[in-house]
């Protein structure tokens, strides 16, 4: 099991960490620290945080080059916090798909506002880290256009969560890869004084088994990746994953990473949904074949069809897992419990 170490003095990165004592009241972090802010009715707040505050090489934004590299991937980082004087139970990291933004700096958007708020209303702090998803890993541009490179998604997304040199595929450099971006996120708050639920950063890099991981369509993917070679504590997948196979040494029918040895330490804690009207519904289930996941008890799907958001916006089913408000009994399941999803109402 991987861990990576910080690009920060572990002096700077342990100030204040430690878990709370359960005795303790919840305080929420100053809106001060944030670049934008929002504040709901019962108290949760929203804070973005832009990346290049936190590390000038890293990116708010793919590039300039095109009207797309300004407007696809990357955005701010996203941290929600509970009320005042919650009873607080944990963290949850999150990791949005290809293109998404946790806070979108054009148009002032907090993605996937609902779970993050469900998150939240279930007892969690939220980090949900901006990171190099310009591209689909199952894309011609990743591993979708490469079947000669051995072990390309798994190298592919390793890459994406360290920033390490591991695929010529990829060129992600540290300052925009996800365990470097959340380390300095964690550094940020804790050297202004909030104090996290949990140990999340020691002297040792991230501690994982301490966190509860999670994603949507790629960022699923980055959380499985996270279970399996970082041991995160517990993770849901939300509309994924399916990674493409590679050529080496023969063709296979799904990543070399998900099927490879070491196999997943406990598959127990992984957890899923997918819409059955889902595009990419039967790549997922084969995937969850592979993982030996049992239907409706560590994953479970639902017919979405096309709902409206608060704007009038038709969403498809894909994104339907992690935005549909109706479906928050099946992410409260998958994300922040452990039990079966047999015993939902």
């Amino acid at each position: 099991m991987k861990t990576f170490l910080p690009f920060i003095a572990a002096a700077a990165l342990m100030q204040g960490c430690g878990s709370s004592s359960s005795a303790d009241a919840f305080h929420q972090p100053s809106a001060a620290l944030c670049d934008a802010a929002k504040s709901l009715d019962d108290g949760t707040l929203f804070c973005a945080v832009r990346p290049s505050r936190l590390d000038p090489a890293a990116r708010d934004q793919f590039g300039t080059a095109t009207l797309l590299d300004q407007r696809l991937g990357f955005g701010y980082h996203s941290a929600v916090f509970p009320p005042e004087g919650s009873s607080v139970k944990g963290l949850y990291v999150h990791m949005v798909g290809t293109f998404g933004r946790p806070y979108n700096q054009e148009n002032g958007a907090f993605s996937s506002e609902t779970f993050m708020h469900e998150a939240a209303q279930n007892g969690f702090v939220v980090l949900n880290v901006a990171y190099h998803n310009r591209y689909l890993v199952n894309g011609s541009s990743e591993c979708g256009g490469h079947p000669e490179v051995n072990n390309c998604a798994g190298k592919v997304r390793e890459e994406k969560l360290t920033g390490e040199d591991l695929s010529t595929v990829v060129d992600v450099p540290a300052a925009d890869a996800i365990i470097p971006r959340l380390q300095r996120l964690v550094a940020y708050f804790e050297a202004n004084g909030f104090h996290f639920p949990v140990t999340v950063v020691g002297t040792g890099g991230v501690a994982w088994e301490n966190l509860y991981a999670g994603g949507h369509s790629q960022g699923a993917g980055q959380a499985l990746y996270l279970s399996k070679v970082f041991g995160a504590g517990h993770v849901c997948m939300l509309a994924g994953i399916y990674d493409v196979p590679d050529d080496v040494p023969a063709a296979g029918t799904v990543a070399d990473w998900i099927t490879d040895t070491p196999p997943f330490a406990d598959s127990a804690r992984i957890r899923a949904i997918t819409a059955t009207d889902d595009p990419s519904y039967g790549d997922f289930v084969y995937t969850y074949g592979q993982l030996g996941l049992q239907e409706g008890v560590q994953w479970q799907s639902f017919y979405a069809a096309t709902y409206h958001d608060a704007d009038g916006v038709a969403i498809g089913a894909h994104e339907a897992a992690v935005d549909d408000p109706v479906y928050a009994p099946l992410r409260q399941r998958a994300c922040f419990e452990t039990g079966s999803f047999e015993d939902l109402p």
